[in-house]
């Protein structure tokens, strides 16, 4: 079964190209498939204290749509799955109910984005595929409600309550420009927060939680489509850094068959290993 599911996976990699329109795709009165997304992401990685060298290799696809009822009710959903040459098989999936009673509020209910997940990148955006270590310490969706008030175009508030398995949680979020501030609290005191700022030439994820772990990424985007990042994690209570990486992207973009992507080269502090990787989307 997974022997013939792959090759399928490819050939849907081709078809799209060659259909070459990857976001508004179809859009009527009723549906919308707003988003196809395909990715390959090979990294290499070389032990510095050593001969040995190990090689992953991943492939996502991925779809956002949308199906409007009437002038205020849709449903959203998306799904994507990821196959990955050292880990199982991932799938991710969003599925909701939108009430958009004026141009200002809207209320949603569902396995959604938290307020806090927003922050997050979507599992079917390359930005997901590639995500930084700080990113993923953010939640991913959760069964629960959520209402959303936008001010103006540059400042909106998210409120949600969402399930956390054992618990429940008040989640908030607060939008104000190139600024996004958001987090929860769980009914056992247990807390998190996240913030984003985003600008062409910056790029920055932090997070805190109550267990005390700090986690930071930063891209410098600079001329030419190159960009230098750290990623970090410190751990307070056992005071030392859990994770750091540093390296260069060169991004590139073929525009003719709708191909982005990058080279990067990363170096490893904790292991002590150079990570060589490519990535190539669907742009």
């Amino acid at each position: 079964m997974r022997h013939n599911f792959i090759p399928l996976l490819i050939g849907f990699l081709m078809s799209s190209v060659v259909h070459a329109q990857m976001t508004n795709v179809y859009v009527d009165d009723q549906f919308s498939l707003s988003r196809i997304y395909a990715g390959f992401n090979s990294t290499t990685l070389f032990a510095t204290d050593s001969m040995a060298s190990y090689a992953d290799v991943n492939f996502r696809i991925g779809i956002k749509s949308s199906l409007k009822l009437n002038d205020q009710l849709m449903f959203k959903t998306w799904g994507a799955i990821q196959i990955s040459k050292n880990q199982p098989v991932a799938g991710y999936n969003s599925f909701e109910l939108m009430l958009k009673p004026t141009a200002k509020f809207s209320w949603h209910v569902g396995l959604i984005a938290t307020p806090t997940t927003v922050l997050r990148p979507n599992p079917t955006t390359w930005e997901s595929q590639v995500e930084t270590y700080a990113q993923s310490t953010i939640i991913p969706g959760r069964p629960g409600t959520k209402v959303a008030y936008v001010f103006s175009s540059n400042a909106m508030l998210t409120y949600g309550y969402f399930n956390h398995g054992k618990h429940w949680a008040h989640h908030l979020n607060i939008t104000i420009q190139d600024w996004c501030v958001a987090g929860y609290r769980l009914a056992n005191g247990e807390y998190f927060t996240a913030l984003r700022f985003n600008r062409s030439w910056f790029e920055n994820t932090i997070t805190y939680s109550s267990r005390e772990k700090l986690s930071i990424s930063a891209f410098v985007n600079v001329k030419n489509g190159w960009s230098f990042l750290i990623d970090t994690q410190y751990m307070f209570e056992q005071e030392e850094v859990a994770f750091l990486q540093t390296g260069i992207r060169k991004y590139i973009r073929a525009s003719v068959v709708h191909v982005g992507g990058f080279f990067g080269l990363t170096y490893d502090w904790k292991t002590e290993m150079v990570i060589g990787q490519l990535f190539i989307h669907l742009s």
